[in-house]
């Protein structure tokens, strides 16, 4: 009876059982995770889908190694969103230095070679 009220995400599963397969390579893992939440296929992430791979992780394999029942829910959802917000916002910024570091080079490159 106690495990009637029970609910298991099927992502958070899916994800879990994914990860900690010995059988499938880690490529494999990235790409089919990854794809859970890009759900048009563009390759790319917005915040929130970001949370929600974070979410996807933590809570699937809290939850594979019996982590979970010692965590409030929407406590772990809530802190983590924010981590999520946080490492998002630093990806963004890293991103965009790499983007204008390499558009300065390739400027630079042209440069030298029509000299």
């Amino acid at each position: 009876e106690e495990l009637s009220n029970v609910r298991i995400n099927m992502y958070e599963l899916l994800t879990a059982a994914v990860l900690v397969s010995k059988e499938i390579p880690t490529n494999h893992k990235f790409n089919f995770v990854f794809g859970l939440v890009d759900s048009r296929d563009r390759g790319s992430l917005n915040e929130y889908q970001f949370a929600e791979l974070l979410n996807h992780i933590t809570s699937g394999l809290g939850a594979a190694f019996g982590a979970a029942s010692s965590f409030d829910k929407e406590k772990m959802r809530s802190n983590s969103s924010a981590v999520a917000s946080r490492f998002y916002a630093s990806i963004s910024l890293n991103s965009a230095r790499r983007i204008s570091c390499l558009a300065a080079n390739a400027c630079q490159s042209r440069k030298s070679a029509i000299a």
